[in-house]
């Protein structure tokens, strides 16, 4: 797109460390099966004593792209991709109406791995608020915080379990880019569209097909509105047809311009 920028007071600092995917671990036991079948995370909403319960509320912190290991019995039995942020929904399972639920994809890890495989090194990354207690032991409660060493660390502890690609760090990159909705619908475009061309003017030569990018609305309403795949490297290219009547040509001339 010829008129999405980039904000660099907004977003250098996002830019310039790139998009942190966080790295959370699930303790599910009996809910592994249904929350396996629904595509879920969920947790309730609130506890019966309107206390806080951290274990809980933490849902409401993953963000899309980050990464869920599965834990039961055990074992670490699935790793899942976070495809959305939390919602406030009704419990499509069990007790507990009012829960926080967040969509995942979930990847099945054969063969699953044993606790013990890994529990000693994890203990000795001392993550805050990590899933072990002082003994190695899985602590009780939902969801624990995890790190991309520790990801690296159960990775390692058993070679032969498969991994889909979208757990492996530091292969492909994630990036955020800026749509102006007042210079480019992008809404609308997304709504039409298979895909869509974009300018860049910085990292041309850190981006490349099959990075993850974010696009990011400005405006009033600021935030994340899609996901997406970098399918090229950056390259000068032609506008588009399709693209153009998303374009408020009054501001810019068809140009060639730096594209992924």
């Amino acid at each position: 797109m010829s008129e999405a920028i980039f904000d660099d007071i907004k977003l250098k600092k996002l830019l310039d460390k790139r998009f942190e995917r966080k790295v959370w671990w699930v303790n599910q036991g009996d809910s592994i099966k249904s929350e396996r079948e629904d595509g879920v995370l969920c947790a309730p909403a609130k506890a019966g004593t309107s206390r806080l319960i951290p274990h809980w509320e933490r849902l409401v912190e993953i963000a899309p792209d980050d990464i869920i290991l599965h834990y039961a019995n055990g074992k670490l039995l699935y790793v899942s991709l976070a495809t959305d942020c939390a919602v406030n929904a009704k419990r499509p399972y069990g007790k507990f109406d009012e829960v926080n639920l967040v969509k995942a994809e979930y990847y099945d890890l054969f063969p699953p791995i044993p606790l013990n495989k890994f529990s000693e090194e994890l203990q000795e990354l001392a993550i805050k608020d990590g899933p072990l207690n002082v003994i190695g032991g899985v602590k009780e409660g939902y969801l624990w915080r995890l790190n991309p060493d520790a990801l690296k660390t159960i990775q390692d502890s058993q070679p032969e379990t498969k991994w889909p690609e979208l757990a492996i760090l530091g292969g492909k990159s994630s990036w955020i880019f800026q749509a102006n909705p007042k210079i480019f619908d992008i809404n609308g475009a997304i709504a039409e569209l298979k895909e869509i061309n974009w300018k860049v003017s910085r990292y041309r030569d850190r981006i490349h097909a099959g990075d993850t990018v974010y696009i990011w609305e400005a405006g009033e309403e600021a935030g994340i509105i899609a996901i997406g795949k970098i399918l090229s490297n950056p390259a000068l290219i032609e506008d588009s047809e399709p693209e153009k009547k998303f374009l408020d040509w009054k501001r810019q001339k068809k140009m060639k311009r730096n594209n992924i």
